[in-house]
């Protein structure tokens, strides 16, 4: 069907009652004028699985494995299949295993990462109420078309270009100007898409709608103002640019210092125990080639990014099983490092539903009760406080001629005026009352914990009303969880101080007898106020965000619940924000967390899936960081032994990243931890990272050591490999042991498990696993019809010449035997006493604002 060109269709001002037609509609929907913003192209798997797989670090490994492969191709061509064989065996290429298998997790994981949260965004997305062909039907923002008649609320999100044709509103435009005062808008007056809407109710034609409007951007906006940068993510780029810059130190210091070598003492067979080798030898180069790319393999930390991802990831999941919905990765993260929640009274400590139990403090009850459904009769729509009234006195039907006064959060009330001029005002009883005599009542009935109103007529004293917050069951539980994770809890209200406190007392509060009302306190005495008083009350949209930045400004982090446009300016600002399914469009839209099912005990869960995922993931960076060093240092270390780099080959790490890296820290990923969040991530993991390098460099210098002194009858080249692939692998084994330490029962698991994973990889790769060996086609198929030392390998390690050779060698034992019996513990009191020294020499820097090493960690904060 032939498209229609916008330009083609007419701009129509259709009945406020009336609305465009059904073929208006449609016509506008064909020309492309929908206020669908969603882009047409969206992220198909394969774009996934591509940009997990070239990521920085993978395509710097498949480029070692493109060089590889290339000069293996050439060695063929020129005759050489045999140095082929030799020197590149498919076990150098054992690291793109991982790489694959690592994408492909992380592409499905992000997968299904991606459809539970479109599901659970599809529940949240809320409607819009439009007229079409006489009738007022709700829609999705995206169907929205040029020229629909909209009917606007407070709460709402404007979703569209919208001029306003009958009412009147109170509007934010903070989303688009960065101006947070409220803006009166009337009839012909324009509403941007975004504008948050806090007062009033109106019907509008849309002007401009998808992307010739804000609203456009509007997702992409609320990100920036809501959403920070990720500070593990933030701390884990930062370890990737060292150990890119490791890398290229790494590599050239190989790579110059063999070419050197080979080149001084190519013909001396004994400086190379063997044959000697030359420049102009395709051997020589193909030792040199894989041996740098060795390095390169061993110093990236490929896994570290993808395990903070995946962890992160697979908890998001999880909690969108538990209906909570989590719009990031850095959501997460960022509601497990608060020091301090503020929850809303309303709807968060309370349910959000409302019942009247009284109507005190009146001459004429009946009098009052019919001015109360005559303001009941005039609302467009109904708050719960409205819908408690209602619920107990009904409505009066069909009134007419009134002005509505709006509920406005500096008055505290609402109303109407008649058309005799009287002017009907329901709202906060110490706003509207006053005569002091008048106030007893309403205070002793405030203090049960009752949210009090008053109702008066010309400023005349009608009555009062009480109605009481239903208190959620669940509150006592989460407020404990809170308070035993280290995390203070404030409480803020637009309520009475007294209500407020008398509710918060019930649901568990601690200090709620440290409570305070900022009503007339200006905004530079918050500051004063916030960290003294746990219990805020009469507090402004403008004194909760004002309330989020004190705090900040005296370093917590600071998480913010709420569910009403009272509540954004305060949602935006905190570091962590919460919400509900129920709640308003314009809270929704800025919040870190939507509590699906409206349960509020799901915050548990949330912080501690966050603390859970950044814990494990310190530890396995301190993993991972740990064979990055190993392998920088040994970089520099090797240049003064004659063999040089040639003794660590890529084989060499294969236990430790097959085992302590990959098995090790999968399973301790999945380790519940509970306990708050330090700072100085990357600081603890440097340290730890390196304290451990040092225990695995040791375990390959003293077999290199003894290999150069003891004679090769005794102690040769292979023994030297095996025992230095033996002992990397054990020592990694043993510094997944110490950061298991104090033991409990998952991780004794894991130590057993990983143990045991070394032993299995022993029975199936014996010739790797212990002897650092290279494997080619001819394991598998043998070679001059000799059989293929796989059949007799494989499973039964005890067959392997060098296992054989390695375990009947007494130089071995003596090696493994005095390497942990001194050097391993000595490195426990490195990691159980110089730490602690380490920590007071890190709180000295902290507190240092000079130190050059701690702005260098702190470069990208």
């Amino acid at each position: 069907m032939k498209s229609i060109d916008k330009t083609e269709i007419e701009v129509k001002t259709p009945s406020l009652h009336e609305g465009l037609s059904f073929s208006d509609v449609e016509e506008r929907k064909k020309a492309g004028l929908t206020n669908d913003t969603e882009r047409s192209a969206s992220k198909s798997f394969l774009s996934i699985f591509l940009s997990n797989l070239f990521n920085f670090f993978n395509i710097i490994l498949l480029s070692i494995a493109a060089v590889y492969f290339g000069y293996s191709i050439w060695l063929d061509n020129i005759g050489h299949h045999d140095i082929v064989l030799e020197y590149i065996g498919f076990t150098k290429y054992f690291f793109l295993v991982a790489l694959l298998f690592n994408t492909v997790i992380a592409t499905v994981q992000e997968c299904r990462s991606k459809a539970t949260i479109n599901k659970l965004k599809l529940v949240a997305e809320s409607g819009v109420e439009v007229v079409r062909d006489a009738k007022e039907i709700s829609i999705k923002s995206g169907s929205i078309v040029r020229d629909d008649i909209v009917i606007l609320k407070a709460g709402q999100q404007c979703p569209a270009d919208i001029i306003i044709e009958d009412g009147q509103l109170d509007v934010d435009e903070s989303m688009l100007t960065g101006e947070s005062d409220m803006i009166f808008k009337k009839k012909g007056d324009m509403v941007l898409a975004g504008s948050s809407i806090i007062v009033g109710s109106a019907r509008g034609r849309a002007v401009a709608v998808g992307r010739s409007t804000y609203s456009a951007n509007l997702t992409e906006k609320v990100r920036k103002l809501s959403n920070h940068k990720s500070q593990l993510m933030k701390d884990i780029g930062h370890i990737i640019r060292v150990n890119a810059v490791g890398l290229v130190i790494a590599v050239s210091v190989v790579i110059i210092t063999t070419i050197a070598k080979v080149g001084m003492h190519g013909g001396d067979e004994g400086y190379w125990g063997g044959a000697g080798m030359r420049l102009s030898s395709p051997a020589a180069w193909a030792r040199i080639i894989v041996t740098a790319g060795s390095f390169a393999v061993g110093v990236i930390p490929s896994g570290l990014v993808l395990l903070t991802s995946l962890t992160l990831a697979v908890s998001i999941v999880k909690l969108g099983k538990k209906s909570t919905l989590i719009q990031s990765l850095y959501s997460l993260e960022s509601l497990s490092r608060v020091d301090t929640i503020c929850l809303d009274k309303t709807g968060t400590l309370t349910d959000g539903t409302m019942e009247v139990i009284d109507c005190f403090g009146y001459e004429d009850k009946d009098e009052c009760i019919n001015y109360i459904r005559d303001l009941l009769g005039s609302m467009d729509d109904f708050n719960q406080t409205a819908t408690a009234l209602k619920n107990a006195y009904g409505i009066n039907e069909g009134i007419t001629g009134v002005t509505k006064i709006p509920f406005s959060s500096v008055t505290k009330c609402s109303g109407i005026e008649y058309p005799d001029g009287r002017t009907l005002l329901l709202g906060a009883y110490e706003y509207l009352v006053k005569e002091k005599a008048d106030l007893e009542l309403p205070k002793e009935s405030a203090s049960k914990g009752n949210r009090v109103l008053a109702l008066t007529l010309d400023g005349k004293l009608l009555c009062f009303f009480a109605l009481l917050d239903n208190l959620r069951p669940s509150c006592d539980e989460i407020l404990s969880y809170f308070y035993k994770s280290g995390v203070d809890v404030k409480i803020i209200s637009g309520d009475n101080v007294i209500t407020v406190q008398k509710i918060a007392r019930d649901a568990g509060v601690s200090n709620a007898n440290k409570a305070i009302s900022l009503e007339g306190v200006p905004l530079e005495k918050i500051k004063d106020l916030a960290d003294e008083y746990s219990i805020f009350a009469r507090v402004s949209p403008e004194q909760k965000q004002a309330l989020v930045e004190a705090l900040q400004s005296i370093g917590h982090k600071v998480a913010m619940t709420g569910d009403g446009v009272n509540d954004i300016l305060a949602l935006r600002k905190a570091d962590a924000s919460i919400t509900f399914a129920k709640a308003t469009d314009a809270a929704k839209s800025c919040a870190d967390v939507i509590l699906m099912d409206n349960d509020f005990t799901h915050l548990k869960d949330v912080v501690s899936e966050g603390r859970r995922v950044i814990h494990n993931v310190e530890r396995n960076s301190s993993l991972f960081l740990m064979k990055s060093f190993f392998v920088f240092i040994l970089s520099f270390i090797l240049i003064g032994f004659p063999r040089g780099h040639f003794w660590y080959q890529t084989e060499s790490l294969y236990g430790t990243e097959l085992v302590t890296l990959g098995l090790g820290g999968l399973l301790l990923s999945f380790e519940n931890n509970d306990t708050p969040i330090s700072p100085n991530f990357k600081l603890r993991v440097y340290q730890k990272g390196f304290i451990s390098s040092i225990l695995m460099v040791l375990a390959v210098v003293v077999p290199v050591s003894l290999a150069q002194i003891i004679p090769d009858t005794t102690f040769d080249e292979s023994l030297a490999l095996a025992s230095t692939c033996i002992m990397t692998t054990i020592s990694s084994i043993v510094v997944l042991a110490a950061g298991c330490y104090p033991f409990n029962k998952f991780r004794t698991f894991a130590v057993v498990a990983v143990s045991l994973g070394f032993v299995i990889l022993v029975f199936l790769l014996p010739s790797t696993a212990i002897g650092a060996k290279q494997l080619n086609a001819t394991w598998f198929v043998g070679k001059d019809g000799n059989p293929a030392p796989f059949l007799n390998e494989f499973l039964t390690p005890w067959k392997s010449p060098i296992v054989q050779k390695t375990f009947t060698n007494y130089v071995v034992y003596l090696i493994i035997v005095a390497f942990f019996a001194i050097i391993a513990p000595i490195y426990f009191f490195l990691c159980f006493f110089l730490e602690q020294r380490f920590n007071k020499r890190l709180a000295a820097m902290v507190e240092d604002k000079n130190s050059k090493f701690l702005s260098f960690l702190n470069d990208d904060e």
